[in-house]
């Protein structure tokens, strides 16, 4: 979809899914939210669609996402910069300012709502928004444990949600076969060129030459005013548990859908669980 980083054709109430279906280059639409969204998937189309689910160290995908959503909610000029690599020319723009980072993290909140709850949608938006102002990273995590045992989801601008690895999975597999779905690493791809032409060869039927993979999370290059923590210190044992769980869980998941591991950079995922 020209100019449009993740279109969310599959989330966004009342949209016509017909004018993408064409004849040529696949289309490809990536979004964290859908593999958590039943909704989402439920409008995919089963026929000629693959899946291809990322997966990222659960703790550094933690604390990515934590330093994303505190620079848009802190960090003005940082936000503003972070947005350079997002959509701007595009239908979605006019809802949120070309340097307004939350805007556009608010925009797709709603998205996955239908209209008539835009007002609560904004407003328990505005009150995570003040949580995480105040919250460190650590009690940013201990808000949301808390917050899930009691809702059963997580909360707005979470930064946990995205970090398990079996209830994505477990949703997209209630459509989609392991034919359709393949798992990867990102990491494992850029440092593997037959890797790359083989996952190609997987999704497309057919094997090309791929250029090397550009492995950089937006967030990287900028700093808020927390360090990354050590992951490996005991006192992260806790987090440890719920990711150790989950990994266990997604273990059992791949073998009893016979899914394949050929991509998946297994001592990258486990590097804080030893």
């Amino acid at each position: 979809v020209p100019n449009i980083k993740e279109p969310y054709i599959y989330a966004s109430e009342g949209q016509n899914l017909n004018s993408y279906i064409r004849i040529g280059p696949p289309l490809l639409d990536a979004s964290v939210w859908y593999s958590l969204n039943s909704s989402a998937i439920a409008k995919m189309p089963e026929s000629n669609t693959k899946i291809i689910i990322c997966f990222r160290n659960q703790f550094e995908r933690t604390w990515s996402s934590y330093k994303f959503k505190k620079i848009a909610v802190k960090h003005q000029e940082a936000a503003g910069l972070l947005l350079d690599g997002f959509p701007t020319q595009s239908e979605s723009s006019k809802y949120y300012q070309a340097d307004d980072l939350l805007g556009y993290l608010k925009f797709i909140t709603k998205t996955h709502y239908p209209t008539k709850l835009n007002q609560y949608v904004e407003k328990y938006f505005q009150s995570e928004v003040e949580n995480l102002l105040m919250q460190s990273f650590e009690e940013r995590i201990k808000y949301e444990i808390s917050f899930f045992s009691k809702i059963g989801h997580g909360p707005f601008l979470s930064i946990l949600e995205s970090s398990f690895y079996t209830f994505p999975l477990k949703n997209i597999l209630t459509k989609f076969t392991n034919e359709d779905i393949t798992l990867v690493s990102v990491n494992k791809l850029s440092a593997s060129e037959s890797l790359r032409a083989s996952l190609v060869s997987r999704i497309f039927g057919s094997s090309k030459p791929t250029p090397q993979i550009e492995q950089e999370f937006s967030s990287k290059k900028f700093s808020i005013d927390e360090d990354m923590p050590n992951f490996k210190d005991p006192r992260w044992n806790f987090l440890r548990s719920f990711f150790q769980d989950d990994l266990i869980a997604l273990n059992n998941l791949v073998l009893e859908n016979t899914l394949t591991e050929e991509f998946i950079d297994r001592d990258e995922l486990t590097k804080y669980l030893i």
